[in-house]
């Protein structure tokens, strides 16, 4: 029993992510909701008690490198005062800073283990070969039996009829192109373990993660998914592969121009203009709405959660959805499109300068050492940290593409890789120590 217990202060930091990990991948976000309040007691105590089994080495956990992200939760908080509605944009508030906190420091010890990373990715692998497998099950049949029998999901007829768009256990077609996404760095980790078997799995996960990808149709995580592989390929110095990776986008988009819809969403004109495309007049309303509420409350914001509950006072556009099918004969924006689409324009507008510049800070700092950290470490640890990275700058790339922050599964995802990173750049600075002469 003793022997149970040490075996379990010593990995608390691995078999919480784990847990983490299993929770975010099999259980949709209303079975989420339904253990709110118990779900952060168990994340609470997990970080408790990995805080008092290292207390003698509190230097392991803490340091001067996590105000980054400290500066970030705490301007976060500046909107409250200011919002209309302070009971939404404090939940808000706890739903964001609370995870961030305590994953990040949960994720940043696991890093310190090597064998620990390498687990932690065999069980990302395996979970997300299984939300692939029922997305593919899913466009196969043109049926998910989570959300015939169990779980409500206002998004399951409109994507399940006609060509199916899949969304496995996470509810709608992006957030599992987002999931999915977050999988295939610890894919690229576990592709260059030495057994064979691991390394079959990477590759199933690599192949059925990109395709379902694909099959979700989603435009900000294909171009997330592409710039992820881009960075991963030319930080490794594979430029002809990179080159050669480009070239066959570019085909890809060109080919889908001849092909309906939703193919023709990854075209050049889907792209832009159609659907809710980067110059379509669906987000050109928004990103107005975006600048008036930032002309008004420029330097706390709306408050977080605002846009959607202040959109009616902002909104004079015309476009009242992306696309007709999605509420034929709408006469009014229906609440889930009441949204930027763009989680940068989200922040700007719900915290203001001071939010903005908060996240702004973290993720330079992260790209910023990331890349110093790449030329500190070396061997096998530094294709990890690469890895992790890629995978950062793809939820970075997607974000531009729609709310991610609000999405729990997603957003603890990105905790995740920003913990994990976190525990890369301790590796990467007492290395930079040990090199100084003298």
């Amino acid at each position: 029993m003793l022997k149970s217990i040490k075996i379990l202060l010593k990995h608390v930091d691995f078999i919480s992510l784990a847990g983490i990990f299993l929770w975010i991948s099999f259980c949709p976000v209303p079975l989420q909701e339904k253990f709110y309040i118990s779900g952060k007691a168990v994340l609470l105590l997990a970080w408790l008690v990995l805080v008092v089994s290292r207390i003698k080495s509190l230097n392991s956990i803490f340091s001067s490198q996590d105000l980054p992200v400290l500066f970030f939760i705490a301007v976060l908080s500046v909107n409250i005062f200011f919002a209309q509605n302070k009971a939404v944009a404090w939940r808000s508030y706890w739903d964001l800073a609370v995870p961030l906190f305590l994953i990040y420091y949960l994720a940043k010890t696991v890093t310190s283990r090597v064998k620990s990373i390498v687990y932690l990715s065999r069980v990302i692998t395996l979970t997300g070969i299984l939300v692939a497998l029922l997305g593919v099950y899913e466009c196969l049949f043109a049926f998910n039996p989570l959300y015939e029998y169990g779980v409500a999901n206002q998004f399951y007829h409109r994507y399940i009829t006609g060509f199916v768009r899949p969304m496995s256990t996470q509810m709608h077609t992006v957030p599992l192109g987002t999931y999915l996404l977050g999988c295939l760095p610890f894919n690229f980790i576990l592709l260059k373990q030495d057994r064979r078997n691991f390394r079959l799995w990477a590759a199933a996960g690599i192949i059925l993660s990109v395709t379902v990808i694909i099959l979700t149709f989603s435009r900000g995580v294909f171009f997330a998914l592409t710039a992820m592989l881009l960075f991963y390929l030319f930080s490794q110095n594979n430029y002809r592969k990179g080159f050669l990776y480009l070239v066959g986008i570019l085909i890809f988009i060109i080919f889908c121009a001849r092909l309906p819809y939703p193919f023709s969403r990854l075209s050049p004109e889907g792209i832009m203009f159609e659907d809710g495309g980067a110059c379509s007049a669906y987000l050109a309303d928004r990103w107005h709405i975006v600048k008036q509420m930032l002309h008004e409350h420029p330097f706390a914001g709306v408050g977080l959660q605002h846009f959607r509950l202040l959109f009616d006072r902002y909104f004079n556009g015309t476009v009242m959805v992306p696309l007709e099918s999605d509420s034929p004969g709408a006469l009014q924006v229906p609440f889930e499109f009441k949204v930027a689409d763009n989680m940068y324009q989200t922040l700007l507008a719900e915290t203001g300068i001071i939010g903005f510049a908060g996240f702004t800070v973290l993720v330079v700092y992260f790209l910023m050492t990331g890349l110093k950290t790449a030329k500190q470490v070396t061997g096998w640890r530094r294709l990890q940290l690469l890895a992790v990275l890629s995978g950062f700058i793809g939820f970075l790339v997607n974000m531009a593409a729609y709310d991610l922050f609000y999405w729990p599964s997603q957003y603890i995802h990105f905790c995740i890789m920003v913990g994990i990173l976190a525990g890369f750049f301790m590796d990467g600075a007492k290395e930079a120590a040990l090199a100084k002469p003298g």
